[in-house]
């Protein structure tokens, strides 16, 4: 976030920090509404990983090292499973 700070000043900062609400948001609806078993234990312990993530803003950068790429790479991987496949295809008729 600090170098968004300086590339953005105050509104990329609140721009950054809506993104993270946002994605954790979406990470705890799949955590306790997905109908399906296996997408809500996904789901739960990336939430879980993920916060510990964001709670790192308050003593450090995380979303400056390796740290911040695994939190966008988990939250878009928990999206992929939990997106209904497409008509004819094999997700779609396992749910």
């Amino acid at each position: 976030m600090s170098g968004w700070a300086i590339d953005g000043g105050i509104p990329l900062v609140l721009l950054s920090v809506g993104a993270l609400l946002v994605t954790l948001h979406s990470e705890w609806r799949l955590a306790f509404s997905d109908p399906n078993p296996k997408v809500r234990a996904c789901a739960g312990i990336i939430l879980a990983v993920n916060l510990g993530t964001a709670a790192l803003i308050f003593s450090f950068t995380p979303f400056v090292t390796q740290i911040g790429l695994q939190f966008w790479f988990l939250a878009g991987a928990v999206h992929a499973i939990a997106t209904p496949a497409g008509p004819g295809s094999p997700r779609a008729t396992s749910r």
